[in-house]
């Protein structure tokens, strides 16, 4: 049961931090297409696991605490795309 409660919380964490992570990284700023397309792909992996994640919390039929956290790592998933997605160029 330990390792059940050990999964349960990794899981919680990567569905709330994966967000933040992935918001974080659209702030690095970069010189280079290489590193646009590494920040690009580093914040796309982020956010496509935690909408993943988060939207298993979100919909699940668990309490209530959980599941808005759940609700607020896919919000910030999803703005975390926007932001790095919106028509940006090198050194914006």
């Amino acid at each position: 049961m330990e390792s059940l409660a050990v999964l349960v919380t990794i899981l919680l964490l990567s569905a709330v931090l994966s967000g933040p992570i992935a918001y974080g990284l659209t702030y690095v700023r970069v010189h280079t297409r290489n590193g646009l397309l590494a920040r690009r792909l580093g914040v796309t992996l982020f956010a496509l696991w935690g909408t993943i994640t988060a939207l298993q919390f979100a919909i699940s039929n668990l309490a209530l605490f959980p599941r808005i956290m759940g609700v607020a790592g896919v919000v910030i998933s999803l703005l975390a795309l926007k932001r790095e997605f919106k028509a940006r160029t090198l050194n914006e």
